[in-house]
């Protein structure tokens, strides 16, 4: 990464001296004097077309802009410590210029190419079938290597069947292959169990009850699920580690034997290798990404709520937004179906597969979260009896119950279990409202 960066920025620096050849080092380039010189070097480098207005490597473009600004503040940094008043001044204006300058001349562009890219980029997920047929190859080789470890004492039998338990544990929990090939062994020890004896453990399978919490992306904690099998093959490899010549000293659970430094495995490059060896029909569409847009897309056509996409969201390790934004792919069957009926009832072909009740079976195969927005259900006497006596506390402290107790009130009550914790909280929320407005009426 930091390597890239800084390709990135001499290629640029290069390119700059050959529009303005007497600059000698980068550092005079920060000046508002070589401002539209720097704008015309992004472009040049970035390979901008002037007849379509569109960059060749729109990425290339915004990365650039964003080291110079990086730089700028570093430079900052350095004139005040020499204090270099002119220097101080001659680069904060060179930032001004750079960060109201890159809004209009760069990145406009860069987003209106990167979304027309994006558009005609076409993503070939991969199928269920082959999913399935490297789980299952996979699988067959744990078995054979865990039994291999225990009777024969080879290094590179040990390293197989880390190599198989890190591409198997990155399937199945659809992480990043950064997240996995770097997971720690303080972390892995910390993993939690659920009791056999746990009420919730008939409801759920063997794969669900092992979890640790490793490190994601921005510093998030996801968790991990590990089935039985594999705990037991994990615990094997932690059993011959020092002896097979991982450093005691490597902190990662997959640590490469033989090397003193804190290296590991590299996911990435035992996806590819797994993927051409289980036979799957698409081995190229096997891959760590292309994965978690299958379970995104995936998880789309079940029409979930808003708290399981954000559930999802949060196990998969990243932002909400970013879960529908950039994961999820669209559904083409699903948009056919829904939406044509729609188009065909407003077109006025009311035939015996279209009418009003191809609306209302659209609007019936919507989550229970978007037909809120149109539809509500009126409180009864006898639920709205059973809210006063079940939130008495809450409302006379004018405090709003947790979604955990509206849940609990609902479980309990056969009056309340067509409702959602998000109706009993707004039902409180007003009525807590309208006493505050009329406290002495309540």
């Amino acid at each position: 990464m930091i390597r890239s960066k800084l390709r990135c920025v001499a290629k640029f620096y290069i390119t700059l001296k050959e529009i303005v050849p007497h600059i000698t080092k980068l550092e005079q380039c920060f000046d508002p004097e070589y401002y539209d010189d720097v704008i015309k070097a992004i472009n040049v480098m970035c390979t901008l077309n002037e007849q379509t207005g569109c960059y060749k490597t729109p990425a290339t473009a915004f990365a650039i802009g964003s080291y110079l600004k990086k730089i700028s503040f570093y430079l900052v940094t350095e004139y005040i410590k020499r204090k270099d008043d002119v220097g101080q001044k001659n680069i904060k204006d060179f930032l001004h210029l750079l960060q109201e300058g890159l809004s209009h001349d760069i990145y406009k562009t860069v987003e209106e190419n990167q979304l027309e890219q994006k558009r005609k980029r076409k993503i070939d997920l991969p199928n269920s079938e082959d999913i399935h047929c490297l789980s299952d190859y996979l699988e067959k080789q744990r078995i054979i290597y865990t039994k291999k470890l225990k009777s024969t004492f080879s290094v590179q039998v040990f390293k197989e069947l880390m190599s198989i338990l890190l591409v198997s544990l990155q399937i199945f929990n659809r992480r990043r292959a950064g997240e996995m090939e770097r997971i720690k062994i303080d972390d892995f020890l910390k993993y939690e169990a659920l009791e056999e004896t746990d009420e919730m453990l008939e409801n759920i399978s063997e794969e669900e009850k092992r979890m640790e919490e490793i490190m994601g992306k921005l510093g998030r904690g996801v968790p991990v699920m590990i089935r039985k099998d594999n705990l037991e093959s994990i615990n094997l490899i932690l059993e011959f580690r020092e002896q097979m010549g991982v450093a005691s000293t490597n902190p990662y659970l997959f640590g490469v034997p033989g090397s003193k430094t804190y290296s590991h495995l590299s996911a990435t490059q035992l996806m590819n290798k797994y993927s051409n060896l289980c036979g799957a029909i698409k081995p190229e569409t096997l891959r760590g990404t292309k994965l978690r847009k299958h379970f995104a897309t995936k998880c789309a056509t079940m029409n979930l709520g808003n708290t399981e996409i954000k559930d999802i969201a949060d196990y998969m390790g990243h932002d909400e937004r970013i879960h529908v934004d950039h994961y999820r792919l669209p559904n083409a069957t699903k948009d056919i179906m829904r939406i044509s009926n729609i188009l065909e009832t407003a077109s006025g072909n009311k035939g015996e597969n279209f009418g009003e009740t191809s609306i209302l079976n659209v609007s019936d195969s919507r989550s229970p979260d978007s037909r809120r927005n149109s539809t509500r259900l009126s409180w009864s006497q006898e639920e709205i009896s059973l809210m006063e006596q079940k939130f008495l506390f809450h409302l006379e402290n004018f405090e709003n119950p947790s979604y955990d107790v509206c849940q609990e009130v609902i479980n309990n009550s056969h009056i309340l279990n067509h409702r959602k914790p998000e109706h009993l909280k707004a039902f409180i929320s007003n009525q807590i409202q309208k006493g505050k407005q009329a406290p002495n009426t309540r």
